[in-house]
């Protein structure tokens, strides 16, 4: 697929879209420094942010890029969090930044090394924040293995954050995006990846072309056969979306796979990857506070995508009355999959392993267990818990020995 030439020179014109991917990296951005600077004897933060494909910083209609947001976010939040730690009589966190900002248009890095630098200087008079940036114009996918290099160079080993909002499909595959999470601790990385461009660009008829391309993105070569096996259309668009999502699902251990809603259609993924699942919580929680803004269709529980029309599964835009239907069918599934443990599982060890599972609020997986009839949580003297607040990692989530006899989960697929 050909790169979309954005006119840098002329004054690019962001897209819908695009401006939901911004709002969404801001807000995640900020919070991820918060979770970060939380240690109370911490006086020093050191982080890497790497945007693979950068554009020039702002736009026709003067809204800013991604990297005015990385600058801006850090400056304002190293004095807030200051100000926070000194009320709180903790010790001040000094943070520290390595940015690397590529774009393979030559147009763009120039316009970006005018426009960020007001922000960049504003960085230099703070007393709690060091920002370094390094400009490149190049392919990302060409240049990636020279950034790696880069970074072992100068020893960073953690704390890195990628932002690859590539332009269609074909310049992150899921190895690249597994390296970077395997090779560095405490790694994320947000990826936009247009489904719709890649589902367009396969030819019905042409079944050796197409396993050809679905393979470049590591799709299980044993399950192309499927594809042919299926009549309708939408099914193997289905199908084929599935193949390829499960690909990337494989890159983390914590991925959050949801698209960005436009009236048009589902057209592009922008995905979330950690090596923690409070990463993947936070990012999650986050959708709750921009609802609408992106989304999946399938199910509310657990088992997300196991997409079924017949059970009623549906568009979750992480609206209040989705929360609502997730709450209920979490109460349903919740059970099912405690009694795969046995009589007893820790709140951690349970929730670490439902994570990629659900769309749900972290606090509204608490709250199912503990409304449940047929489980609940123990806390370290024996007693339930009442409350989401009070509830610990260590704690255990337990079956009931007495379970409703009115009770029954509905199974997948039972119908009413």
């Amino acid at each position: 697929m050909a790169r979309k030439d954005y006119g840098w020179a002329e004054g690019a014109i962001l897209g819908d879209h695009s401006k939901k991917k911004h709002e969404i990296l801001k807000r995640y951005f900020a919070k991820y420094l918060k979770v970060r600077c939380q240690i109370p004897h911490q006086s020093r933060f050191v982080l890497t942010v790497i945007d693979g494909f950068c554009g020039s910083g702002v736009y026709e209609d003067d809204h800013v890029g991604s990297p005015i947001i990385f600058v801006d976010t850090l400056e304002k939040f190293a004095e807030e969090v200051n100000i926070y730690r000194k009320s709180m009589n903790l010790k001040e966190v000094f943070i520290e930044c390595y940015c690397i900002f590529n774009d393979k248009e030559p147009a763009a890095i120039e316009s970006l090394r005018s426009t960020i630098q007001p922000y960049i200087a504003k960085c230099k008079e703070s007393k709690y924040l060091k920002i370094s940036v390094d400009f490149r114009t190049s392919d990302f996918s060409a240049e990636y293995l020279q950034i790696i290099q880069k970074l072992d160079d100068i020893g960073v080993t953690k704390n890195v954050f990628f932002n690859l909002d590539q332009c269609g499909h074909s310049l992150i595959v899921p190895s690249m995006v597994s390296e970077i999470l395997t090779r560095y601790r405490s790694a994320e990385a947000i990826l936009t990846f247009s489904i719709e461009s890649l589902l367009n660009y396969l030819p019905a008829q042409n079944a050796q072309f197409r396993n050809r391309i679905l393979s470049k993105y590591e799709v299980d070569v044993t399950r192309l056969g499927e594809l042919d096996q299926i009549i309708g259309k939408h099914e193997k668009r289905g199908l084929s979306e599935r193949l390829v999502f499960e690909a990337f699902e494989r890159c983390a251990p914590f991925v959050s796979p949801f698209a960005i809603n436009n009236p048009g259609g589902w057209r592009y993924w922008l995905m979330h990857f950690s090596n923690t699942y409070k990463a993947r919580q936070v990012y999650t929680d986050l959708l709750y506070e921009e609802p609408g803004v992106q989304g999946h269709v399938g199910r509310s529980g657990l088992r997300m995508l196991q997409y079924d029309p017949s059970n009623g599964d549906s568009e979750y835009l992480f609206r209040d009355e989705d929360r609502k239907i997730a709450l209920d069918q979490l109460s349903i599934d919740i059970p099912r999959e405690v009694s795969g443990f046995g009589t007893a599982v820790s709140v951690d060890e349970f929730t670490r392993s439902i994570c990629n599972q659900t769309p749900a609020h972290s606090r509204d997986i608490l709250s199912a267990i503990i409304q449940s009839p047929e489980v609940k949580i123990i806390n370290e003297n024996g007693n339930p818990r009442r409350s989401v607040d009070g509830v610990k990692r260590t704690d255990l989530i337990e079956i009931e020995l007495q379970r409703s006899f009115h009770y029954m989960p509905r199974l997948s697929g039972q119908n009413d």
